[in-house]
């Protein structure tokens, strides 16, 4: 028995070769062999399936084996196939092989030949997929590390669940708040698991025109609607082997949500146009921030469904409810506009409290942006309170007054309005230098304020 079962496919012309073939490779451990007739018999099933090696006769009727083996690269590029024939020259094989060609026997098969093929063949798909696990595992904490960033309780339980999750294929449900991070939980759960090296593919379900989402997610054949003239792989296919990323899945219709199922079900997919199933191995990862239990009372959302996406379910905070989490992310964001080439170095104190204290309606994502948008137009290398979004500034106007820095921007504001906003009259009246009461009139923010009073007061 073979120390790594490969799935063999044997495409010959003649049955007897097909027949010998198939017990040779059983008894060397691999009996999981499947057989074609021909090119086109040998596409298709490869079409189907997924296969580990290809055995090629290199003369056979209609199609030959090198324009054969051109369209075996061309459409599956990462299947080995091994030329066979007993019509063997130097010239051939050389030719074979540089088509792309894994390997060439010729017939009748010898043993010792066949056996060095398989032998080398598995231990190399032994050794990718062992380095797939090792990548994958010393990867796993990097990766969360700097997409799951927190040391609130609810989000290191999410952590927690994303390795779990990654150390299966089941589906998983994200759910929670727009902007909570959702897309990049489902690229922890990716990229920690066996399949960090294969596609991770994003479908945006609300984002895709209704119109065309059927052939968007499942492709279609050439004619199947006007306009469709050629055939195209729907986001199914092309995650092939790795994660579809279906956000928002609660925009799905009905009709779309049962061809789905039979995706995660059957592990197929129909393009729209054809009559023949498509075989497929995609891990799909779901996310919403509607409640999908009441659209299923209402019928919107189909039960058997639900049931197959939330088999690995996870809550993704709002940022509201892990504010000790806000300096992390804070620093997290600073220096990805660091490694950007902006200058900024960090955040003020004032400032800081006020993003600690704002409501983020929006979340990780308006946090994000707030922070980007206070480097691009504040005045120096770090973010002060006047930098910041003007909602979110007012947001530090409920801290307590006792403070020094509170004594002193209300000291400067009054000096401001005593002055009608004369930065040197009102700088002579506190007794330091224009500049200084400059920089500390944007670090308290206080100048749109001093403005109003001015109105107030010159108002009959």
């Amino acid at each position: 028995m073979a120390d790594e079962e490969l799935h063999i496919l044997v495409i010959d012309d003649e049955a007897g070769v097909r027949a010998t073939l198939k017990k040779l490779l059983a008894a060397l451990g691999h009996p999981y062999a499947d057989v074609a007739e021909g090119a086109a018999e040998g596409l298709a099933a490869l079409e189907k399936e997924l296969f580990d090696l290809v055995f090629l006769d290199y003369k056979m009727p209609h199609t030959d084996g090198l324009q054969a083996l051109g369209e075996i690269r061309k459409r599956f590029p990462n299947v080995p196939v091994v030329m066979m024939t007993a019509y063997g020259t130097v010239k051939t094989a050389v030719q074979a092989i540089k088509d792309g060609a894994y390997d060439y026997v010729t017939k009748p098969f010898e043993l010792p030949e066949l056996t060095k093929i398989l032998t080398n063949l598995a231990r190399n798909k032994r050794l990718e997929r062992e380095n797939r696990e090792l990548r994958a595992q010393l990867a796993s904490r990097y990766e969360l590390r700097n997409i799951v960033i927190g040391v609130a309780p609810q989000m290191q339980r999410v952590a927690e669940l994303v390795l779990k999750a990654a150390a299966t294929d089941s589906t998983v449900l994200l759910r929670g708040e727009s902007g909570t991070g959702k897309e990049l939980i489902a690229k922890a759960v990716h990229y920690c698991s066996s399949r960090r090296d294969a596609p991770f593919v994003i479908a945006d379900c609300s984002a895709i025109n209704p119109n065309i989402i059927e052939s968007e997610l499942f492709g279609h054949e050439r004619g199947a609607f006007t306009g469709a003239v050629e055939h195209k792989k729907g986001l199914v296919q092309a995650a092939g082997g790795g994660t579809l990323f279906l956000d928002e899945i609660g925009e799905l219709k009905p009709d779309i949500q049962v061809k789905l199922l039979r995706v995660i079900q059957e592990k197929t997919v129909r393009p729209v146009g054809s009559e023949k199933t498509v075989q497929t191995d995609v891990r799909i990862i779901a996310a919403t921030n509607r409640d999908l239990e009441a659209m299923i009372a209402e019928g919107a959302f189909r039960e058997d469904i639900y049931y197959r996406i939330n088999v690995v379910p996870i809550h993704v905070p709002a940022l509201r409810e892990r504010r000790d989490d806000i300096p992390l992310l804070v620093e997290h964001f600073i220096e990805k506009l660091k490694k950007a080439g902006m200058k900024v170095k960090g955040v003020g104190a004032q400032a800081m409290e006020a993003l600690k204290r704002h409501p983020w309606p929006g979340n990780v994502r308006e946090l994000e942006n707030a922070i980007e948008r206070a480097a691009t137009l504040g005045s120096g290398e770090i973010i002060e309170l006047s930098d910041l979004p003007p909602n979110v500034a007012r947001s530090d106007a409920g801290k307590a007054p006792h403070s020094l820095t509170n004594v002193e921007a209300t000291a400067i504001r009054n000096a401001l309005i005593r002055t009608g906003g004369d930065i040197g009259a009102a700088a002579k009246l506190l007794d330091i230098h224009r500049s200084t009461l400059h920089r500390k009139v944007r670090r308290y923010g206080i100048t749109a304020h001093v403005r109003k009073e001015k109105r107030r007061k010159e108002q009959p």
